[in-house]
């Protein structure tokens, strides 16, 4: 015979048929809620359900975007259909279903060069087991080896698979941050800044920007800001120079509030602050937007202009002139002095540019935007 044909057992097309039925039924489910209300609804058909989840492979920053980055195209359905499945009848916080998704991913195309959720064995999901302790914290690494379980579960009782069991082989690790009595007590307080730290920091914020350099200007601005509402410090950098929000709540009351922008993609959502804060975080407001100012002046020129602006520390010579490096950094708006340094040559002392090539190697660069 010059062809073969490849004999199935009954229960193989059995178990592809029923996933396609699955796949197609989660398909028509209604999309499930954003985190936060002010975000806009997702396209199913995207890897990046905003304000969800990011179908994304193990490893991967939720900002990166690409399809280099998403799940396997074999595998995506699939995914797709247990997650929404999953979290429309039994809703969570957390959503570790990716992170048992994302080490099945991986351990089937490891062995197999494609994912067949089907084709799911004892010995695939050791791998994604032993990924999940490789790849995530201790307590992590127990809740995604709870999800694989609950995966081998759900597979083999929808008869998606050939029927077997499987347990989490992750010991679960002991919960610090939960734990009463002084072993809990000592971990959470280890976590947080001492009294007279934070006393510091008033102390210093209140002298006055007279008194203060820009650096504890900024330093005490930013703290005074994250007492009054929490965020992650990298949000800071995405605060708007307008970010104060006023509003009135149910009682006619007035409120103040703070714009922060979520890291992970979430977009803008208002804290609201105590009223106690309030002084304080306008006046450290003020103060951060008298601090940039130069900086959002001299960025929005870069925005507006396709050549490099000339700000007041620019070395007065020809475009697409080279730079010494003294020149560069003034083009730079940095100051010159913090880059100099003294060196001994034929028995006397030299001031000379110091240059750290592991922190910029340019020799001589050309005038041009691309040097910010």
């Amino acid at each position: 015979m010059s062809e073969y044909i490849k004999f199935k057992a009954r229960h193989e097309l059995e178990h592809k048929l029923n996933l396609v039925d699955f796949i197609c039924l989660c398909e028509s489910y209604p999309h499930l809620p954003p985190a936060k209300t002010s975000q806009k609804k997702y396209n199913y058909d995207s890897a990046y359900w905003t304000g969800v989840v990011n179908f994304t492979k193990l490893g991967v920053n939720a900002r990166k975007r690409g399809f280099e980055f998403e799940l396997d195209e074999s595998f995506m359905s699939f995914a797709k259909a247990y997650f929404i499945y999953q979290q429309s009848h039994a809703p969570t916080k957390l959503k570790n279903e990716l992170k048992a998704l994302r080490v099945v991913e991986k351990a089937m195309l490891k062995a197999h060069g494609m994912v067949d959720i089907t084709q799911l064995k004892p010995a695939i999901l050791d791998n994604a087991a032993q990924l999940a302790r490789e790849n995530y914290a201790l307590q992590s690494a127990y809740q995604c080896g709870r999800e694989l379980e609950r995966l081998c579960n759900f597979l083999s009782e929808h008869q998606l698979v050939k029927k077997f069991t499987w347990k989490n082989p992750i010991k679960r690790g002991e919960d610090t941050v939960e734990k009463v009595g002084e072993k809990g007590r000592a971990y959470r307080e280890k976590k947080l800044p001492h009294e007279q730290a934070l006393n510091a920091i008033a102390e210093i914020f209140v002298l006055g920007e007279e008194a203060l350099s820009p650096r504890d200007i900024f330093t005490t601005s930013c703290m005074a800001i994250l007492l009054a509402a929490p965020a992650r410090a990298s949000e800071l950098f995405y605060l708007k120079a307008d970010c104060l929000e006023y509003g009135k709540d149910i009682r006619g009351n007035k409120q103040t509030g703070l714009k922060w922008y979520s890291g992970k993609g979430y977009g803008y959502e208002v804290e609201w602050i105590p009223d106690c804060m309030w002084d304080v975080v306008e006046e450290a407001i003020e103060r951060l937007q008298r601090l940039s100012a130069d900086g959002r002046e001299f960025a929005k020129k870069i925005e507006e202009t396709n050549s490099f602006p000339r700000h007041p520390l620019c070395p007065n010579v020809e475009e697409g002139e080279l730079l010494a490096k003294r020149e560069v950094v003034l083009a730079l708006g940095l100051d010159t002095s913090s880059y100099l340094e003294k060196k001994q040559v034929a028995g006397e002392m030299v001031t000379s540019m110091a240059w750290r090539p592991s922190k910029a190697k340019l020799q001589a660069t050309s005038y041009s935007k691309s040097m910010v």
